[in-house]
C-alpha cells in the first residue's frame, strides 16, 4: 500500500486510541521538570502580550529578510525578556525550533483566549449581580475600512454599585438596524447571557438605533416579543445640548473652526517638518471629551503652532506654494489673539466637561 495509505491508517488508529481514552495528555507525557519550563516560557510570553495589550502598542514591524523573521516590538521586548532572565534563556533553548510559540498566530490565539476570559468575567459578573436584570448598552461606529464596528456593553448593579462593562465588539458590513438587533442578540447568547434578563435598552439617537417604528430598539423588542424601554443616552444628549449651545455662541464657534484648520494644516508632512511641539488632536464632533483634548492640545503648543506661520513664508528652500501661504497667513491672523484668550476658552471648555 501506499505512504499516503499509511499514514492516514496510523491516523485513524490514533483517533480511535484518543476516543478509548489510551492517548495520555501532553502534561502526562511530559516530565514536571520540563513540563515546569515550558509554563514558565509561555508565562513570559503572555506577559508581553498583555504589556502591549494594555498600553496598545503595536505587535509586529518589519519583515527582516536576511534572518527571516518579523522585527517588531514583540519580538523586541521578548528578546529584552530573555537578556533579564537568566531562568528563561534556559527555558527558550529547551525549546523545540518547531514551536517557539513566537509567531503571528499564536499571539492573535493567545489574544483570543485573554479576550474570553475577560469576557467570562463580565459575564459571571453580570450573572451574579445583586439584581438579575440589566440594561443593553449598544454603540456602533464605522473604522477606517467602513466595516461597522458595534460594541455592546451591560449596566448592573453588583454590591450596592452601578457597574458598566463592555461585553463584546462586534463587526458587521452591514449598517441597518435589523442585522445590529440581530448581531446584538446572538452575541449576548453566544457569551452567555440571557436576554430574558435585559430590563431597558440604551443607545444614541441615531435612527438606526432609536427608530421608533425601524429601529434596533425597536425590533429587538419585535424579536423578543416584549416591552423593552429604551433610554437616549443622556451623555449623548447632554453633548448635543452643548454643542448646540456653544455653536450659537460665535467666538466659541471660531475657536473651534480655527482647532479643525490648524489640525488639517499641520498634518502636512512639509509643516510636520516645521512644527516642534506635541500632537494637535482633531476635534471629535460626537465625544465632548474630544473638544477637551483638542483644545488642551492647542493650548500647551500655542508657542510652537504661532512660530510655524512665519517660517512658511520665509523658508524658500522648501518650496511652499501659494495655497500653502494663503492658508498660514490667514491662520495666524486668526490666532493673533493672546494666550489668555485660549486660557479661558480652555478653563470654560474643562469645567463644562468636568460638569458632563
Amino acid at each position: 500500500s501506499t505512504s499516503i495509505h499509511k499514514n492516514c491508517m496510523c491516523t485513524w488508529e490514533e483517533r480511535l486510541k484518543a476516543n478509548d481514552g489510551a492517548i495520555k495528555p501532553v502534561s502526562e507525557l511530559l516530565s514536571s521538570t520540563i513540563l515546569e519550563k515550558r509554563r514558565f516560557y509561555m508565562k513570559a510570553i503572555i506577559d508581553v502580550i498583555i504589556f502591549l495589550v494594555e498600553n496598545e502598542l503595536a505587535f509586529r514591524g518589519e519583515w527582516d529578510d536576511e534572518n527571516h523573521i518579523e522585527n517588531g516590538v514583540f519580538r523586541h521586548l521578548f528578546e529584552f525578556k530573555l537578556k533579564d532572565s537568566e531562568q528563561l534563556r534556559v527555558c527558550e533553548k529547551s525549546m523545540p525550533r518547531n514551536a517557539t510559540y513566537l509567531s503571528p498566530q499564536i499571539q492573535n490565539e493567545i489574544i483570543e483566549i485573554l479576550a474570553r476570559m475577560v469576557q467570562q468575567a463580565v459575564v459571571h459578573d453580570i450573572n451574579d449581580a445583586d439584581v438579575e436584570f440589566f440594561t443593553l448598552l449598544v454603540d456602533g461606529t464605522k473604522d477606517r475600512s467602513h466595516t461597522e464596528c458595534v460594541s455592546i456593553a451591560g449596566r448592573y448593579v453588583k454590591n450596592g454599585q452601578p457597574q458598566e462593562s463592555l461585553i463584546s465588539l462586534e463587526t458587521t458590513e452591514k449598517f441597518d438596524a435589523k442585522t445590529n438587533a440581530e448581531l446584538v442578540l446572538q452575541s449576548l447568547e453566544d457569551c452567555g447571557l440571557d436576554s430574558k434578563r435585559i430590563l431597558s435598552q440604551c443607545c444614541d439617537g441615531a435612527n438606526v438605533m432609536s427608530g421608533d417604528d425601524g429601529g434596533m430598539q425597536r425590533i429587538i423588542q419585535i424579536i423578543l416579543r416584549r416591552l423593552i424601554p429604551y433610554v437616549h443616552c443622556f451623555n449623548h444628549r447632554l453633548h448635543l445640548v452643548i454643542v448646540f449651545a456653544l455653536d450659537n455662541v460665535n467666538m466659541v464657534r471660531l475657536f473651534f473652526d480655527n482647532i479643525k484648520l490648524v489640525y488639517t494644516f499641520f498634518h502636512r508632512p512639509k509643516i510636520q517638518i516645521l512644527y516642534q511641539g506635541s500632537a494637535i488632536l482633531k476635534v471629535i464632533e460626537t465625544r465632548w471629551a474630544g473638544h477637551v483634548r483638542a483644545t488642551n492640545a492647542i493650548y500647551e503648543n500655542y508657542t510652537e503652532i504661532v512660530n510655524v506661520w512665519p517660517q512658511v513664508r520665509e523658508k524658500s528652500d522648501m518650496k511652499f506654494d501659494a495655497d500653502d501661504i494663503a492658508i498660514a497667513t490667514g491662520l495666524q491672523r486668526a490666532t493673533q489673539t493672546p494666550k489668555q484668550n485660549t486660557t479661558v476658552q480652555r478653563d470654560i471648555i474643562s469645567r463644562v466637561y468636568a460638569n458632563n
